[in-house]
């Protein structure tokens, strides 16, 4: 599958801040909420492998995007996850939920104080 599974996440709290990964994961920067004292969770991408392209999806050339909400406790796991836009194909979202449910993120705090905070995560199912 090489050159095919090129994938591309955005961390979306509240639309403030974007990753793209062409080789790799790397750090979010700095998901500062427009409510003053709030910090919103990210995701440590380098605490979970990327979803991989289901086989019958890539096959017959699925592609969209996925669009996640976490709940992160305030030890930066996953409590709940969910769908809240979807790629069009139901195996996608699935795969994209369920691997991304494993990563680690960091707290979310209020007024430097850690708080269980919800967070999206937008995955792009491209191929190349």
């Amino acid at each position: 599958m090489t050159g095919v599974n090129r994938l591309r996440f955005t961390l979306v709290p509240g639309l403030l801040a974007a990753l793209a990964f062409a080789s790799g994961f790397s750090n979010a920067a700095e998901a500062e909420h427009s409510i003053q004292g709030v910090v919103e969770p990210k995701a440590i991408f380098t605490s979970c492998k990327r979803p991989m392209y289901p086989k019958e999806a890539l096959q017959s050339g699925q592609t969209g995007k996925s669009v996640l909400e976490f709940l992160i406790s305030t030890e930066g796991k996953v409590l709940e996850s969910k769908v809240l836009q979807t790629s069009g194909y139901q195996q996608l979202d699935i795969t994209a939920r369920k691997a991304l449910s494993k990563c680690t993120f960091t707290v979310g705090t209020r007024d430097g104080k850690p708080e269980e905070m919800r967070t999206r995560i937008r995955h792009n199912w491209t191929i190349k």
